[in-house]
Formats: structure tokens, C-alpha cells, sequence
């Protein structure tokens, strides 16, 4: 319950300061995120940082997966591991689901994810708009009480490359449960 407090904290903060931009939260379930293999790399910083740095871990996930030939099986994710309140800091792991295992190789490790329990929604939008579908999520599990690990995806389900119209953007963001 306190890693939910410390992340609710967090959310409501980062919404208040940020400008408002059009956002849509889709159904919040529960459900089971199947086990996959992906192909990952491990990054830590501030919510300042982390865009450049995903930007260059997916490189060198990307340039892996080509190396060895892997095909990729899913959208790009992040799971991010702790948030401390204090600096803004967080440790994170940058993946790309692929079909089959591969090797680790360098800053590249290759990692199965087994079954898991998850709270999950879609935001539709900005990046800079997600805190406000965190919060809602929050209030989802409070409301239920559920217990979460202190775990969260964010899998891009829009390569932004692609799409210049933040408004079209979707991230899936799955909250795991214990």
C-alpha cells in the first residue's frame, strides 16, 4: 500500500504541473499478461532523462535483435521497477518482445517474463498527459483493493516515428499485482 501512496503522490503532482492536453483513459481491467521473451536493457534516471535514454537503449536492443536475427513479437515496453519521491529517480528496463529467446550480448540481455497478474488500461495521447491515467489507475486499485508489486509497464503500442499526432498515440499501462 505505501508504494501506492508514493506513486499516487507522485502522479498528482506531475498532473498538476503539467499543461492539460486532450487524453483518453479506455476500460480499466484485470486480467493475466501472458509470458513472453524480450530482448532488454537496463537504464535508471529522472523522468527528465528517460526519453533520450529509451531512445538509446532501444537502438542497441534493436541493432541486437538484427544481429541474431530475432523477429520482434510485440510493442516496445518499459518496466519500471521504483520510483524514489524524493530525486525523481527510476530504475527502469527498455525491452522489445521477440518470438524466441535470444542471447545476451553486451548491455543486451535477453529475459523471459513468465505469467502475470496486471490492472491494465490504454492511454490514449501525449506521453506528457499518462500521469492522469496513472491517477485514475491508482484510484482503480484503491477502490478495489488491490495490491500492487510496485512494478509497472508501459508498452507503445504507436511508434511516435510514425505518427506525428500525439492525439493518436495508445501506451498500454499495466500495473502488477502481488
Amino acid at each position: 500500500m505505501k508504494q501506492l501512496v508514493i506513486i499516487s503522490t507522485l502522479l498528482a503532482f506531475l498532473v498538476e504541473a503539467m499543461p492539460q492536453e486532450n487524453s483518453q483513459l479506455g476500460p480499466i481491467s484485470q486480467t493475466v499478461q501472458k509470458p513472453m521473451e524480450a530482448m532488454v536493457a537496463y537504464g535508471s534516471g529522472t523522468m527528465e532523462t528517460i526519453g533520450e535514454a529509451l531512445g538509446n537503449l532501444y537502438g542497441l536492443i534493436m541493432a541486437e535483435i538484427g544481429k541474431q536475427q530475432l523477429q520482434m513479437a510485440g510493442a516496445p515496453f518499459v518496466q519500471y521497477y521504483n520510483y524514489d519521491e524524493a530525486t525523481g529517480h527510476s530504475d527502469y528496463v527498455a525491452g522489445v518482445p521477440v518470438v524466441k529467446a535470444g542471447e545476451s550480448a553486451g548491455k543486451v540481455s535477453s529475459l523471459s517474463y513468465g505469467e502475470m497478474k496486471v490492472v491494465q488500461a490504454i492511454h490514449s495521447g501525449s506521453y506528457e498527459t499518462v500521469p492522469a491515467s496513472y491517477e485514475a489507475i491508482g484510484k482503480y486499485l484503491e477502490d478495489n483493493s488491490l495490491e500492487v508489486s510496485g512494478q509497472v509497464f508501459e508498452f507503445y503500442l504507436t511508434n511516435p516515428t510514425q505518427e506525428p499526432d500525439t492525439s493518436k498515440w495508445q501506451t498500454l499501462i499495466s500495473f502488477l499485482l502481488k
